[in-house]
């Protein structure tokens, strides 16, 4: 009995000098991340930012980083600068916490690590530190290409930032501004009140504090300056703060106020002014019939002939401004839009929707209205004159004119196409004739579209679109705003409008696409990005007419799919269960459309070019 218990004794001796993590259960690690990391750069000393881990408990980093200098074969000491044409390698150990080991094998490692110098991430070499049952200890390690001369960057200008205004969504996405020489985006959002913690996501209200952060890597060739004084940064064209991170990219920030919640101007938008008279002159003059004093014409309005009033004489492809110089005449259409913005502390009132609840006049009949709660236009459109009746040599008292005067029509503003949401039906619209699509559209000078005249509603989108690069046109002096767009036209377009990001490594499906079309990449990177699955397993159908339904869902695709704040839908040709709903819901509440009546969208009609590039200069826009 003495020898059993002996036993027994010897047994729990030895198990208590076993250590406790033999006993827990261990987790294994499979990735590890350090960053901070510079990039070796002529004349910088290495000596900086300590590096750290990417918000992980499970691993830490263990003693010093160290340098090593391959051309010298020495390792490099604290201060020490990195010279032109030498190769550096880093190292760094890594060690994991309690509870946790690398996941490896007794002769490699079934793991990865990874770097971000620069702000960018690569892979690193894994190797063996020491063993104690396991690969305990990692070390982390990188070669760099010999150092060579950068251009130093000291200016950085960010734009096309949508500033924060109450009652809107904010918006940060870092691949739709636009960036001075040099320089591209990592990452973009908002902060409330500048808590750091919490990136801010919502709808800006009154009386906050709102900072737009971008952060900012250099590219290949460039470098940021080593002292942030020297860098002059803005945002919007705003001087904003810049902070240099361990790793050499640079975050760049800017702080916007709002005010207090504007109070609204309600009821009737209206105006009188001279209506057309035979052989008389346009008139620039109207006077407000209310009162109050809310509201005043936008004089200064771009697009305004006059003083914030402008006349259009004719219709449709034969419409004009007018001058001052020019006279009405008899069987003309003359249509008159007056800008107007409400004063200062006050905005038109909306609806949750962002569509105007106020209504609008012009010489005591109600009119068009159109714009936003900063800016409307308020429009009406006159009956065409006569010409005077001639005195007959012997009238008769039954002579009348019998021609009844009737109400001109304006064109409406219509759209086209249809995206099926399982890819396996296959669409074959009629072919109809549309201009070609280059790859690389030509800079277009503003005034060689000889079929875009001011005035049109797609004047300014086309303007847009031609100088952004997003399309040069059909011919060195033509648009084609009222040729149907096909499906890979309307790709392309949203392609360069989002500056042309590098498709999946994927193999494309489709048999009509092949890789010297012009849309290649576009549909590639269409496909791989999920914003559409072609129009069956195998064609995408590159040639065929885009609907309306087709281009906004592939333009809320591309947003990440949004969600509206509303899902009623008043169009009574969209349904709850097509796949276009969730999109066209958005697209209303983003004011990219209004469809083609207040109670119809026309899903499956088909796209101008017009009216492609207008959608997405109201969405660039939006806000």
């Amino acid at each position: 009995m003495k020898r059993f218990l002996s036993i027994l004794l010897c047994i729990a001796m030895m198990m208590s000098i076993l250590p406790m993590t033999a006993m827990a259960k261990t987790e294994y690690i499979s990735e590890v991340y350090v960053k901070n990391i510079p990039t070796p750069i002529d004349g910088r000393k290495w000596q900086g930012v300590q590096p750290a881990v990417f918000s992980d408990e499970t691993y830490e980093i263990y003693g010093q980083i160290e340098w090593y200098d391959e051309t010298e074969s020495k390792t490099m000491k604290n201060n020490e600068t990195f010279k032109m044409g030498h190769i550096y390698t880093v190292r760094v150990w890594l060690q994991p916490k309690d509870g946790y080991a690398f996941d490896a094998t007794t002769t490699e490692y079934n793991m990865k690590g990874y770097f971000n110098p620069g702000g960018n991430l690569i892979e690193a070499k894994l190797s063996k530190d020491f063993e104690y049952q396991r690969w305990a200890m990692v070390v982390l390690s990188y070669t760099f290409p010999a150092v060579e001369e950068l251009e130093e960057i000291t200016y950085v200008a960010i734009s096309d930032v949508k500033e924060p205004k109450i009652g809107i969504q904010s918006i940060a996405r870092e691949q739709y501004l636009r960036y001075s020489d040099g320089i591209e985006g990592i990452n973009a959002y908002w902060l409330e009140n500048y808590d750091r913690d919490n990136p801010f996501k919502g709808v800006f209200a009154a009386e906050k504090r709102y900072t737009f952060v971008v952060d900012i890597k250099a590219k290949e060739g460039y470098c940021f300056a080593a002292d942030t004084k020297n860098i002059v940064a803005s945002i919007n064209g705003k001087v904003a703060e810049t902070r240099l991170s361990g790793d050499g990219s640079l975050m760049v920030l800017y702080e916007w106020k709002t005010g207090k919640e504007p109070k609204k101007v309600m009821g009737v938008v209206t105006f009188n002014i001279n209506a057309p008279a035979l052989g008389e002159h346009p008139s620039f003059e109207a006077k407000d019939n209310r009162d109050d004093g809310l509201y005043y014409i936008d004089k200064q309005h771009e697009n305004s002939t006059k003083d914030g009033i402008t006349w259009y004489e004719g219709v449709g492809d034969n419409e004009r401004k007018m001058t001052e110089n020019d006279t009405f005449k008899a069987g003309e259409n003359y249509y008159v839009a007056i800008q107007v913005k409400p004063i200062q502390g006050y905005e038109f009132e909306t609806d949750e929707e962002g569509d105007l609840l106020v209504r609008g006049a012009i010489n005591g009949v109600q009119s068009i209205i159109g714009g936003n709660e900063e800016r409307v236009f308020v429009g009406y459109a006159f009956k065409p004159l006569e010409e005077p009746e001639k005195e007959s040599e012997k009238p008769t008292e039954t002579e009348k004119p019998t021609e009844i005067e009737k109400e001109p029509e304006k064109p409406t503003e219509t759209e086209k196409p249809t995206e099926t949401e399982k890819p396996s039906e296959v669409e074959k619209p009629t072919e109809t004739e549309k201009p070609t699509e280059i790859e690389n559209p030509q800079e277009t000078q503003k005034t060689t579209f000889t079929d875009v005249s001011k005035g049109q509603y797609y004047y300014d989108a086309v303007m847009w679109a031609a100088n952004e690069g997003i399309t040069g046109g059909t011919s060195a002096n033509t648009f084609s705003p009222n040729s149907n767009c096909s499906r890979a036209q309307v790709v392309t377009f949203l392609h360069r409008m989002i500056a042309s990001p590098e498709p999946a490594a994927i193999t494309l499906p489709f048999t009509d696409v092949s890789s010297s079309d012009y849309f290649y990449k576009p549909v590639k990177w269409a496909f791989g990005s999920e914003i559409t699955g072609g129009t069956s397993a195998t064609t995408f159908s590159p040639d065929s007419n885009c609907s309306r339904a087709q281009v906004v869902t592939f333009l809320w695709r591309t947003t990440g799919q949004p969600e509206a704040k509303s899902s009623k839908c008043n169009f009574t040709d969209v349904k709850s269960d097509s796949y276009y709903y969730k999109a066209v819901l958005w697209a209303v509440e983003q004011g990219i459309t209004g469809g083609t009546s207040a109670t119809t969208f026309s899903p499956d009609d088909s796209c101008t070019r017009g009216q492609v590039v207008t959608f997405l200069y109201r969405f660039i826009n939006a806000g």
